[in-house]
């Protein structure tokens, strides 16, 4: 069985992400120095890991993290590597913008780029790819102010 360890990297705007996945999934590293001690824990179970995953979050701008978990993640493919485990698989997860992106997460990614650590990248932009499929047009049935909120009733069928 291969695993992979899922890092989780404090993103730097989390209040600009649909959903920040870093506070939910992943183990919290504040430092190389806490990777070092859990890649010894890890060995310690006999347990073998392939390669290094995280996920920054969601949101139509990216992730202003990326950089930083990219860095981190390099730097636990090392350690680990140190440990005996083979750190054969690096997956960047999500986090990438909708549409276009920006020269930040492009130097990023390029971090990845013919890295003499050599390992294999994955990823999941799947808001990159999927944000600006199509356009939804739907008529407005009613609208009504219900306990202070603005409810507005559309056409979009019985089951949504």
């Amino acid at each position: 069985m291969d695993i992979l360890w899922r890092i989780a990297i404090k993103e730097d705007n989390a209040e600009n992400l649909a959903c920040s996945f870093s506070h939910k999934f992943g183990d919290d590293l504040a430092s190389v120095e806490a990777a070092e001690e859990r890649f010894r824990q890890i060995r310690d179970m006999g347990i073998k890991l392939k390669g290094i995953h995280f996920h920054c979050g969601s949101g139509k701008d990216g992730s202003a993290s990326f950089k930083k978990s990219i860095n981190m993640a390099k730097a636990c493919i090392k350690i680990g590597r140190k440990y005996g485990h083979p750190m054969e698989v690096l997956d960047l997860g999500g986090g990438f913008p909708a549409g276009e992106v920006d020269k930040n997460m492009m130097d990023a990614l390029l971090l990845t780029k013919n890295d003499p650590l050599g390992y294999k990248v994955m990823a999941e932009p799947g808001r990159h790819f999927s944000a600006n499929t199509g356009f939804v047009f739907t008529r407005v049935l009613m609208k009504r102010n219900k306990n202070n909120k603005t409810c507005i009733h559309i056409n979009d069928s019985l089951y949504h």
